[in-house]
């Protein structure tokens, strides 16, 4: 009996999966080296994301998630370089080595590592109102 229902629910599965690749688009990695134009998982490593340079010094703004990526929800863009006139002019702190500013409109939570020796991957929740 146990061994019916278990190559039944095998079955299942199988021909619900074959049925699926028909209909939904083909699995591709969530890797990838730009934010995607439309909603999906996705992963962007550190220094990729589309760049636009600001100075001949190197400075570049990289946009790791679009409003077209969050279905509107958020942007996230990151600045390589020091604070100029040329950045975006928005109030920054100092966290760490870096200045930061986050400008956000209800709750996002990103996945991250610090920047430290022996540090572990977790999650880092940005709320309204924190800069």
């Amino acid at each position: 009996m146990k061994k019916d229902f278990v190559g039944w629910i095998l079955s299942t599965a199988l021909f619900s999966s074959l049925g699926a690749s028909n209909t939904l688009p083909s699995n591709r990695s969530i890797v990838v080296d730009e934010a995607p134009r439309f909603v999906r998982p996705y992963v962007l490593p550190k220094y990729k994301g589309h760049g636009i340079g600001l100075t001949k010094s190197g400075q570049t703004i990289r946009f790791s998630i679009t409003a077209s990526s969050s279905d509107g929800a958020f942007s996230l863009v990151q600045h390589n370089g020091k604070p100029s006139r040329l950045v975006i002019s928005t109030t920054t702190h100092p966290r760490g080595d870096t200045r930061a500013s986050v400008l956000l409109s209800g709750r996002c939570q990103l996945w991250g590592l610090q920047n430290v020796t022996d540090a572990s991957h977790g999650p880092r929740r940005y709320t309204r109102g924190l800069r």
